[in-house]
Parts: C-alpha cells; structure tokens; sequence
C-alpha cells in the first residue's frame, strides 16, 4: 500500500491509541485519589494532557512505527505513582481498585463510541456523508472502539506489570498471593514477552471482538427501547 495513502488512517489509530492511553492512566490518577492518596495528583498526572503521560517510546515511536508498518501495535504510558501508604482504608481492595481502573475506563469508552457510532448510522450518516469534512471523527471512533477493548483485555491479564496481576492478587488468599508476587512478579516482562513472541495473545484480539460485539447488542437494544418509548 502507498505510504501516503495509509499515512491518514494510521494517524487516526495513532491518535486512538493517545488518548486512549492518557484516559487510562488519568483513571489511575482519579481512582487512587478518591482512595486517599493525591500522589499522582500532586504530580500533575490527574489529567488528559498527552505531555503529562506520553512515553516516547512506548507512546510514540513504537505506535507510529507499527502503525506505518502494518504491524501489530504496541503500546503504552508512563505508570502512574501510587503510595499505598496514603490509602484511608483496606490497602488491598484499594490497590485492586486503582487498578483495575485504567481497563474500566477503556472498557468505557469502548462502550461510549459503540454508542455513539450506533447513533451516527441511525440518524447522522445523512448529515455527515463519507468524505465530508467531519467525516474523519467517525472513523477516529471506530478506531477508538478497537483500540479501547484490546487495551482492556490486554491489560487484565494477571501478569506483573499489568493491572490485572492487582485483581489476582486480591481474590487469591494472602499466602497465595504473597508467593505469586514474590515468584511471578519478576518473571512477568519475559513471560509476556515470550507470549507476544510464541503468539500466545491471540486470544485478545478475540475476547476484544467478542466485548465489541456485546456493546454493540447493548446499544442496539437500548436504542429499541427508546425508540419503542
């Protein structure tokens, strides 16, 4: 494919993926504070500013790259700080809390552009026509809707660093999660690794259809309702 002819849809993804990443770590911020701790707040990552959150790495250069390249994309922000010592109350359930925040979000916002796609093909497709000039929002939610529901269910794999190792860790008794973060914890990166290498991900661009598609039967059947009301 011409460069310059792809050059427009992989902005459109690459600018998903920004926002995308920023949402998530801002829900970090938010959730953490409303746990009682404003280290991340007082460090000015409770925000949707790119700047505050951006990796150059792994927020630009490798997105921007796989995306030119057509390769499976790659991605994400500089981590929240947390101090759980901040926390007012039950340590544990707040970690997990905090957490599980960021896919939440995504799951969200997966579930919002869903939406609001619905809407554009029931009543605006006449007002906005391919091609106009507004046009590209829509296809900025559609990459939105993917983007969104890989982070989700990327990011709730229970492997250290990724949020969901917090969930495990707090359904598993004490003792059990005491081990599983002493002996799987360092060995998360390479174990994700070897996953990303062997291909053993592929599940997740299946799982994130699949949320894709229970969003979209939500949608269609809260639409039903309203428009039947």
């Amino acid at each position: 494919m011409d460069f310059f002819a792809m050059l427009p849809k992989a902005l459109t993804w690459f600018l998903a993926m920004l926002f995308s990443l920023c949402f998530h770590e801002a829900a970090h911020a938010f959730s953490a504070k409303l746990c009682g701790d404003k280290t991340a707040e007082r460090l000015g990552r409770l925000t949707l500013n790119p700047f505050a959150h951006a990796d150059m790495m792994g927020t630009i250069i490798l997105p921007l790259a796989g995306l030119l390249a057509q390769l499976p994309v790659l991605g994400w922000a500089k981590p929240v700080p947390v101090d759980e010592r901040n926390f007012r109350r039950w340590p544990r359930l707040s970690h997990a809390f905090v957490s599980i925040a960021g896919p939440l979000s995504n799951l969200v916002i997966c579930l919002a552009c869903v939406a609001g796609l619905t809407m554009y093909q029931l009543f605006w497709s006449g007002l906005v026509p391919k091609g106009s000039f507004f046009y590209p929002l829509v296809g900025l939610m559609e990459a939105m809707v993917w983007v969104n529901a890989i982070l989700a269910v990327f990011n709730l794999i229970p492997l250290p660093p990724l949020d969901g190792a917090a969930v495990l860790q707090l359904v598993l008794p004490r003792d059990l999660a005491d081990t599983y973060e002493r002996v799987v914890a360092p060995a998360g990166y390479f174990i994700l690794l070897a996953l990303m290498i062997t291909g053993g991900l592929g599940w997740v661009s299946q799982l994130a259809k699949s949320y894709v598609l229970l969003c979209g039967w939500i949608v269609e059947h809260a639409a039903r309702l309203v428009l039947a009301g």
